[in-house]
């Protein structure tokens, strides 16, 4: 879009401007699960790359200059039997690859005159767009040489799950014990990142979503039980205890991808990943048969009186209530099954509105299409029936049986 100067010459619009943590421009919201978007992800490095002037040109450029080195990387891997040494160098490659980029990136007269905040920024963006080009020979050739380093952590992790690990056994205390789902989420599309520093930004994303979520429960908890904020060290157990539940398959991988193919200066994001690192070490020294198998003997019966003693303030009564913190996490159980139940039988009366509807149209049509719409309402009633069949056997309760017609 071009406006016109009071001479009459038409002169480009700035691009707009960029909601990020890198552009200054913070968000309107404080809510504890805001996580400002940072350059250093794929998504905002490449929007910000096309904001720039000549973009296209830049981008087009890469492309041709990039089969060169994308054929050296495939050479390697048809070779077999790839050394970490042989990383070290090609990473050096790349890296060299990634500053001739940045050199030829086109310059206007209002792009050179920036910031260095503003370079900084252009030089982390090419990085990881160059890098992004590179994700689908380099990543395969990064798991090959890290497949038994992989297959260690991961069998560590699933016989943790089995056993019912959780934060008594890597050693998070009481106070810090509460549901981290938004984090979990997170951390566990970490396979997902497409360049190094995407996936080292979901980390630091998932490390922030953990203190979201202890900020959230201290404000909860503060006037009843004041709970002092982790410190570093229970911060990585609080990781190890999400690195558990989402069983992660490519850990050391991923720590191997983001040493060696990260050039940028990113001292937030790499202390996120000494987190991670030392996360995976705790896990690697607990004692697996130290640990007592958990089975969740909660049924209706208890959700039941939970909730009756919660409404009534009298949990002094109840040996399980008398922590403040399992007295919150169950307040929150309650309700989501509250919601649960809500929407079960929303779905439940609009199927069955369906269903009338579908029986006042048989009266009205006969042959073929009075079958399907009868055929329909059943398959919509049906699948209702299955939802609350579903719901009760797998939340609620795991031995009594309700008739769910």
């Amino acid at each position: 879009m071009k406006k016109n100067k009071p001479g009459g010459r038409k002169v480009a619009t700035p691009p707009p401007r960029q909601t990020s943590e890198d552009s200054g421009i913070e968000l309107d919201s404080h809510d504890y699960f805001t996580i400002i978007p940072k350059v250093s992800s794929y998504c905002e490095s490449e929007s910000f790359i096309l904001s720039q002037p000549n973009a296209e040109q830049f981008i087009n450029h890469l492309r041709r200059s990039i089969v060169p080195l994308r054929r050296q990387i495939q050479l390697l891997r048809d070779q077999g039997n790839v050394q970490i040494r042989q990383l070290k160098g090609l990473s050096t490659k790349v890296q060299r690859f990634c500053q001739d980029s940045l050199i030829s990136f086109p310059k206007s007269l209002a792009v050179s005159g920036k910031s260095p905040r503003f370079h900084g920024t252009l030089k982390t963006s090419v990085e990881n767009l160059v890098l992004y080009f590179l994700h689908d020979l380099l990543w395969p050739l990064v798991t090959s040489v890290n497949l038994e380093e992989d297959h260690r952590v991961y069998s560590t992790l699933y016989n943790l799950y089995r056993r019912g690990a959780g934060g008594d056994s890597v050693g998070v205390r009481s106070g810090l014990q509460v549901p981290l789902p938004a984090a979990l989420v997170e951390l566990a599309a970490l396979d997902q990142g497409t360049t190094p520093l995407d996936r080292l930004t979901m980390l630091h994303d998932a490390i922030a979503l953990i203190h979201a979520h202890i900020r959230e429960s201290l404000d909860e908890l503060e006037p009843e039980c004041p709970v002092q904020y982790p410190s570093q060290a229970e911060e990585v157990l609080l990781l190890a205890t999400l690195l558990i539940k989402a069983r992660l398959r490519h850990v050391g991988s991923t720590i191997l991808y983001i040493e060696t193919f990260t050039f940028s200066s990113q001292p937030a994001l790499m202390e996120s990943l000494r987190c991670f690192t030392e996360a995976v070490n705790v896990l690697r020294t607990i004692n697996l048969r130290s640990i007592i198998k958990h089975t969740s003997n909660l049924n209706l019966e208890d959700l039941v009186r939970i909730a009756d003693k919660l409404e009534r303030r009298n949990s002094d009564e109840v040996e399980l209530l008398a922590n403040p913190v399992m007295r919150w996490h169950y307040r929150q159980v309650l309700t989501r099954l509250e919601l649960c139940s809500t929407e079960i039988t929303r779905n439940q009366e609009e199927a069955c509105s369906r269903l009338d509807e579908v029986e006042r149209g048989k009266e009205k049509f006969t042959g073929r299409e009075g079958r399907t719409l009868v055929e329909e309402g059943r398959t919509l009633v049906g699948e209702g029936r299955t939802l609350v069949c579903l719901l009760h056997n797998k939340l609620l309760c795991h031995t009594t049986n309700i008739d769910n017609g």
